[in-house]
């Protein structure tokens, strides 16, 4: 039976490829974040306090993304697995 669906191969490559990108964006944001903190030990004041605010609302925001793009990329996976599994049985029925 032909492969009419698509080739698994490749949506599983990129798949996997978009949860290493998740967590490589994350660790990013996390080192970031470390390093901004470490920059304004110096500061003092309002203007510390909400550049740390407006810091910690990007890396969060960030890291939200990450984790869904991540939790994408698994989801895809595990249907990628399920439709290829389904192609395999309907193939071995020889309908």
């Amino acid at each position: 039976m032909e492969k009419y669906v698509c080739d698994f191969d490749v949506v599983n490559e990129k798949a996997k490829k978009l949860c290493s990108i998740a967590t490589d964006i994350s660790t990013s944001a996390d080192n970031y974040s470390t390093k901004i903190d470490s920059d304004l030990s110096g500061w003092t004041g309002g203007a510390k306090t909400k550049f740390e605010a407006t810091n910690s609302d990007q890396v969060a925001i960030t890291k939200t993304h990450s984790y869904n793009a991540e939790d994408l990329g698994e989801f895809i996976l595990k249907v990628s697995e399920s439709i290829e599994k389904i192609e395999q049985d309907l193939a071995s029925l020889k309908i």
